[in-house]
């Protein structure tokens, strides 16, 4: 129980965790769209445009990352897919978890009711050897040793 305490605990943290990091990246998306944007009316506000300008406009993704800035939006995809397939992950263990429990219950309710039963037929074999044994059928002690045939 203590693992699944446990690993809900460590689930809670890496969704909190991953929220933050979902909501820095949009909010990160959403200035370097917003700066973008202003650059662009910034441009065609003044139509002339210095070189160092235009190379810093014209940056490849590759560039950009390299310095340290993500691409927002593959890295946004790519961290909502991981997002999604550690949740449909953790549902999948989850409810393997609750499904192994409900096994667990089943066979000790299982195991309790064949106990109960090996008791009523270990009381059955017990009166009736203590019948045959009265009758003089079982001579041995256990009872259970057919009668022995003697060879002639």
């Amino acid at each position: 129980m203590d693992d699944v305490d446990s690993a809900n605990e460590r689930h809670a943290a890496i969704s909190s965790w991953l929220d933050t990091m979902k909501r820095a990246c949009l909010d990160a998306s959403t200035k370097k769209s917003q700066h973008n944007k202003k650059q662009r009316t910034e441009e065609s506000n003044s139509n002339s445009l210095h070189s160092d300008d235009y190379e810093e406009m014209n940056k490849s993704s590759s560039d950009t990352e390299e310095m340290g800035v993500p691409h927002s939006s593959q890295e946004t995809k790519r961290k909502l897919a991981n997002r999604k397939y550690a949740k449909a992950s953790y549902l999948r263990k989850k409810k393997l978890i609750e499904d192994l429990k409900r096994n667990v219950a089943s066979l000790k309710g299982e195991n309790r009711n064949l106990k109960e039963e090996q008791g009523v037929i270990k009381s059955q074999i017990k009166y009736w050897r203590d019948q045959m044994n009265m009758n003089g059928l079982f001579p041995s002690s256990d009872g259970f040793n057919s009668p022995k045939h003697h060879e002639t």
